[in-house]
């Protein structure tokens, strides 16, 4: 598996499964959420984490397989990473916590973060490390 994620082969195609896949997941839940019959905290909640670790998890390993991140893998994990807070938001609405406390919010963003540098350091995703240089 590690082979055929560190393989260049097919990367625009690669490229653009996974950006429809993660519009297409946020279509869905913008769906479920603005209609009638809305889903609950914890279905969004699963709705938001699937797309997250389909885009985040393959595009680290194979980046770290790799040594290097390709083009393809580069631009899911950072939508991985985009969809990140989202994902923790929906996961504290569901716990039942005030998504708008100081330290919650702060807790969501350094989780992000640190998914981010993880990204950046076993990947080489480097746009992942924002206005960090990387050599």
């Amino acid at each position: 598996m590690r082979e055929l994620l560190a393989s260049g082969d097919r990367g625009a195609l690669r490229l653009l499964g996974g950006l429809l896949f993660g519009v297409g997941a946020i279509l869905v839940i913008f769906r479920r959420t603005s209609f009638e019959d809305p889903w609950g905290d914890g279905a969004l909640f699963f709705a938001f984490l699937v797309p997250t670790l389909v885009l985040y998890v393959p595009s680290v390993v194979g980046g770290r397989a790799a040594g290097r991140a390709l083009p393809w893998q580069t631009a899911c994990a950072v939508f991985g990473i985009l969809l990140a807070p989202w994902t923790l938001f929906q996961l504290l609405e569901w716990l039942g916590a005030t998504p708008d406390a100081p330290l919650k919010v702060s807790w969501v963003f350094l989780v992000t973060a640190a998914a981010g540098f993880a990204a950046a350091l076993l990947a080489g995703v480097r746009s992942a490390a924002c206005s960090a240089r990387w050599r």
